[in-house]
């Protein structure tokens, strides 16, 4: 492989990581400022907003913004990997990997669980943009 191919997939690699980083900052914020569940929790939970114990509507809502801030530092920490991609050496792909494996495989799981298409999507752009920029990681390392 010639230096400017290996320049291309590293291009390709950081448009897709970065576009991971951007969309779960994003939808951080959104779970984190909006201060109330999203109109698909209350779908799921078969309720509205004035059935659910305060109590219990004050934990949810805790616990949504809990996973916004944890969106937030997931995304923020794909782009700072993301900007010293090339830099560190081979320990990037497993960090990268490790790092991001579990809240993708339990987001996953529960937008498949609450059934709403935009949550899906969302989901199922980054697993695919992951793997895709995964896949050419992977191919830029053989050498």
């Amino acid at each position: 492989m010639n230096k400017k191919q290996e320049t291309g997939l590293l291009k390709s690699a950081r448009v897709l990581f970065y576009i991971i980083s951007v969309l779960s900052i994003i939808a951080g914020l959104n779970y984190v400022l909006r201060g109330d569940l999203m109109p698909y929790h209350y779908d799921y939970l078969g309720k509205s907003k004035a059935e659910i114990d305060t109590r219990t509507l004050t934990l949810l809502i805790s616990a949504a913004r809990l996973i916004g801030s944890m969106m937030i530092s997931l995304g923020a920490t794909f782009a700072l990997l993301t900007w010293n991609m090339g830099k560190t050496g081979s320990g990037l792909l497993t960090v990268m990997t490790v790092l991001a494996i579990p809240p993708l495989a339990v987001s996953f799981y529960v937008v498949v669980s609450i059934g709403e298409l935009i949550p899906q999507a969302l989901v199922g752009a980054l697993i695919l943009f992951f793997i895709s920029g995964l896949l050419i990681l992977c191919k830029n390392n053989k050498k």
